[in-house]
């Protein structure tokens, strides 16, 4: 009978990756400020962006990546959750 160590659940809380359509540029994050710029054309409608968010190894985010935000009021805030439950605000801008 195989004895296998107990694996630590991950408390990795991040953003990692973000887009969303009629950006320009590069997505800046930082990590220590927990938060995100991504610059859109003029052109983009503010309050109906999808943006595709890749969240650090079996962690969560609320809202959910790929649903219609508005950004149109300024920074969205969202909650990434790591698979030990530890949880991290960020804001998008």
């Amino acid at each position: 009978m195989a004895c296998t160590e107990p694996v630590d659940p991950e408390t990795a809380n991040e953003i990692i990756a973000f887009s969303v359509d009629k950006q320009v540029g590069n997505t800046v994050i930082d990590t220590e400020k927990a938060t995100v710029y991504a610059e859109v054309d003029t052109v983009a409608d503010l309050t109906r962006l999808i943006p595709q968010i890749e969240v650090s190894k079996n962690a969560t985010i609320d809202p959910p990546s790929d649903v219609i935000r508005d950004f149109s009021k300024g920074a969205v805030n969202y909650i990434v959750s790591s698979e030990s439950g530890d949880e991290k605000s960020w804001k998008v801008l």
